[in-house]
């Protein structure tokens, strides 16, 4: 008969979790700590470490860094909404003879899109993608518009991207 080991309860596997958490937390705090006492003294006769500059420029700005968050978030939403965008035209591609990401002066995402038979059918397909989208919050911020272009005026279509609609999968 094997020796096997005994399973933790679920009190002694959260117990060794926090344990670790804690002791973690603890090293950090040190490491934060010695960061602090190292530039106060540094400061004191005059040099400037990260730290000091990082605090001189929150007392300079102190919304500037917030401003920039937001911003960097906002941009990472409007990619990962582009991405789930891209992914929707890709599903579709049956019908679809190419797509753009159009160049544009607001935050809106803009996509011209060419369908192989441009037909009422073809056109509800694609316009199903708000049945989906306007569930998802982001939807107010950064609107989502698509445009059907006969396919002879494709080439006035001012884009940023041309989409590439192949099986990636």
């Amino acid at each position: 008969m094997k020796n096997e080991p005994i399973p933790a309860s679920k009190a002694e596997t959260t117990d060794k979790k926090l344990t670790s958490i804690l002791y973690l937390l603890q090293t950090q705090l040190e490491e934060m700590k010695d960061e602090a006492d190292r530039s106060y003294e540094l400061h004191k006769i005059g040099e400037k470490t990260d730290l000091v500059k990082y605090i001189e420029q929150r007392l300079d700005d102190p919304f500037g860094g917030l401003v920039k968050m937001s911003n960097n978030l906002d941009s990472q939403l409007k990619d990962l909404l582009n991405v789930f965008v891209k992914h929707f035209l890709r599903s579709n591609r049956e019908l679809i003879s190419s797509a753009y990401l159009d160049k544009t002066q607001r935050e809106d995402l803009n996509y011209s899109i060419i369908l192989n038979e441009d037909s009422l059918e073809s056109r509800i397909a694609i316009l199903n993608f708000y049945e989906i989208y306007d569930q998802i919050e982001p939807t107010l911020k950064f609107p989502v518009h698509f445009q059907f272009v006969p396919d002879q005026l494709a080439d006035r279509i001012s884009y940023k991207e041309k989409l590439d609609l192949s099986d990636k999968e």
